[in-house]
Order: structure tokens, then sequence, then C-alpha cells
């Protein structure tokens, strides 16, 4: 009888083993297979926005680092190596270092975007409150909270916060120099469509109902919106991949 049971049991763990690998095979065969590639070095922006990349194994984690006026940089998102080992390489061949990053904007507080936050001790952090509170509950760091409509300027640049609920709490979208960053809230496809992002999210129907809400809001400015920009895609040109999706979803 023993040996029966521990036959069952020896089986029941493969099962399991072989579901998991299954799962992991899944998630990255989704990251990429069927992502668009974020390269890095991409330039967005008229040039002013530059894509900075580390990996973790095959997913690519984009960072975007923003020139502004007299020198100083500012940060969308901010990877996941708390060295920021990429990014302090982007600045070095920009002539710049770690103190001129002056601004950090986080569209969302999961690890692999806020890590390495730490290496840029001079910058004020903002992140939309529900996910800025989130970061100060769980770090030392003290970011400031944003709400949806919010506009920073950031050495003369505006930034524009739109609130994207969904992924986190308080998952954010953030418009500068003609890029809509949308962080891990929509996701970007080898043939330039757009999806609502369902991998890692609190909660995915919220997601899908925050980026129709964006679409609605954003119909009337599609010539401010020169490409969207992804937490771990390439980008996508205009705003028309964005209003597509939210087309064919139906109406709202």
């Amino acid at each position: 009888m023993a040996s029966r049971f521990r036959k069952w049991g020896l089986i029941a763990v493969a099962v399991a083993g072989i579901l998991v690998a299954v799962l992991v095979g899944v998630v990255l065969a989704v990251f990429y297979f069927g992502a668009l590639p974020l390269r890095e070095g991409t330039m967005l922006g008229g040039g002013r926005v530059v894509a900075v990349t580390e990996g973790w194994g095959p997913v690519t984690i984009g960072s975007y680092l923003i020139a502004l006026d007299e020198g100083d940089f500012a940060l969308v998102d901010a990877g996941m190596d708390p060295d920021a080992g990429a990014i302090r390489s982007a600045l070095k061949d920009r002539g710049a270092e770690p103190r001129d990053v002056r601004y950090i904007f986080i569209t969302h507080a999961h690890g692999d975007h806020i890590g390495g936050i730490q290496s840029f001790p001079d910058a004020e952090v903002y992140a939309v409150e529900a996910d800025a509170r989130a970061i100060r509950e769980s770090s030392l760091l003290t970011p400031r909270g944003l709400a949806d409509g919010d506009v920073v300027s950031a050495a003369g640049t505006d930034v524009e916060v739109f609130a994207l609920p969904g992924h986190t709490p308080g998952s954010a979208a953030y418009l500068a120099c003609g890029v809509l960053f949308l962080g891990d809230s929509a996701a970007a496809a080898y043939d330039g469509s757009i999806s609502a992002n369902r991998l890692f999210s609190k909660d995915s129907g919220s997601t899908r109902e925050s980026l129709a809400a964006l679409a609605h809001r954003l119909k009337g400015r599609a010539n401010e919106v020169q490409q969207i920009a992804f937490g771990h895609q390439g980008p996508v040109d205009g705003l028309g991949p964005l209003l597509e999706w939210a087309a064919a979803r139906g109406p709202r």
C-alpha cells in the first residue's frame, strides 16, 4: 500500500512539474516570440527619447531616457537592476551622469520597473498615488503621488498623467515629447497591433476598461502622439493602434 501511494505521489509531482513547465513556456513564448522586439537605443519623440534595455532571460525590460533642457534628463521607469547599469551606460554615452537624472516617472510598482530608482538619489520620483503608496510602504523610497490629469513640468517639458488602474491599482500612462508611455498596461505584437496586457495583472478587466477610456480621451488628440511605448515591447507609430484596439473591442 505504501509503495502504491509513493508511486501516485511521484506521478502527481511529475504532472505538476510538466504543468509548471508548460505555463512558463507559454509566458516566455508570448514575451519572446509574439512580441514586437524592443531594441536598445531606439529613438522616439523626435530624438528626445531613447529606449534603454536590460534582459531577464528572454524578457526585455525597457526604461526610457528623456533629454530635457540644460543637460538634465528624466526617466520613465528605472528597470530591475539596482545599480541601473544600462541606464548609467546610456547616460555616459550622452556625456551625462546619474546626478543629471532629475525626474523619474514610474508606470507601475513592479520590481522590474522600480529596481534602479535608488541609483538616482537626486531625482524626484513620481507615481500615481496608489502605487506611490505601495512603494513607500515597501521600501525607503518616497515617491510623490500623482492623480489622473496632473501635468508635471520637468525642467520645462510637460509630462501629462493618465491613471490606468488594472495592471496594478496605480498603473499610469504618461504623455511627453509626443510619446505615450503605457508601461505594462498594454503590449505590442509583431504586426504592430496592441492589446491589453493580462500577464501578471491585478485586474485585467479593469486594464481593458482603463485603456478603452484612454483611447476615448485621446481620440481628438491623435496629432499629439507620435509613438506609443511599452514596458517590454518595441514602440508602435501614432495613436492608431490604440484606437483600433478600442474600436475592435466595441462600444463602451
